[in-house]
């Protein structure tokens, strides 16, 4: 009997002692749940945090360029006047839907024999046999003493600038242009040969500099022919063209190979916006 009885003590002090253990590992659980807690919400944050910096780093830019800022275009009737491939410091004009060049820009790169004679206030060109006269503000001119006419005024003058005519220069000079608008730009080629050019295989936003986030000045279309131009050294890949056939003139810069992650980070971006 007395041992039975002591079993039962021994028993029931063993089963009070798991008890026990149980207890205080059910209390240390309890505790240890709210740093388990505000260690994944840690890992989390952070988790996001790098998420959204990778995104950050290689999601294409959709940034559209400021053109007028883009061309230094201030005033709607001036036009940024483009030299084969590089603009011109001297803006034109544009005056009743004609373009106008600064004669400086005329003289200094596409016609040496005009000159200004600022005694008489008129514009000469210089014939093999002959002096063509042009008074300021008038569509007549004159070859030797035979009156001309030309349908609008030739010369015009701003201040201490002046701005001749694009298609009367034309008609002295072996060159070729094209008018553009939104904003104001002229192309003006007069230096013959060959081109590199290229076609795009895809449609590709065309870029102000060599840069995923650099801000987008047009958008060049799959089949469009576009003339290649050299690119600056440390520049790679990245193609530098006038993008005149995508209705802008002036150089710039587009990739020359995809950026796969960049194109699929922008259009994870831009899917996660849609209404379903």
């Amino acid at each position: 009997m007395a041992n039975r009885t002591s079993s039962r003590n021994n028993y029931n002090r063993s089963s009070n002692r798991n008890r026990r253990r149980r207890r205080r590992s059910r209390n240390r659980r309890r505790r240890m749940m709210p740093v388990l807690a505000g260690g994944l919400f840690i890992v989390l944050v952070l988790a996001v945090v790098l998420i959204a910096g990778v995104i950050r780093k290689y999601s294409l830019s959709d940034e559209r360029a400021d053109q007028m800022a883009y061309f230094g275009l201030e005033a709607d009737d001036e036009v940024a006047v483009i030299l084969q491939n590089e603009q011109a410091e001297l803006h034109g004009l544009l005056i009743d839907g004609q373009p106008y060049v600064n004669f400086e820009t005329v003289q200094n790169s596409l016609n040496s024999r005009f000159y200004w004679d600022a005694n008489e206030n008129q514009l000469l060109y210089a014939l093999p046999d002959n002096l063509v006269k042009v008074p300021v503000g008038s569509s007549e001119y004159y070859i030797g003493k035979d009156r001309q006419n030309f349908n609008y005024n030739i010369v015009k003058t701003e201040g201490n600038d002046t701005y001749v005519a694009l298609d009367f220069v034309k008609q002295y000079t072996d060159l070729e242009y094209q008018l553009y608008d939104s904003p104001n730009r002229v192309e003006i080629l007069y230096q013959w040969g060959t081109q590199n050019v290229a076609t795009l295989k895809d449609d590709e936003a065309v870029r102000q500099k060599a840069g995923i986030k650099s801000p987008i000045l047009t958008d060049g279309k799959k089949g469009d022919t576009l003339t290649v131009l050299d690119t600056e050294e440390g520049i790679e890949d990245w193609t530098k063209m006038p993008v005149s056939l995508l209705s802008f003139s002036k150089s710039t810069l587009m990739p020359s190979r995809p950026y796969w992650i960049a194109w699929a980070i922008s259009w994870l971006i831009r899917f996660s916006r849609l209404d379903v």
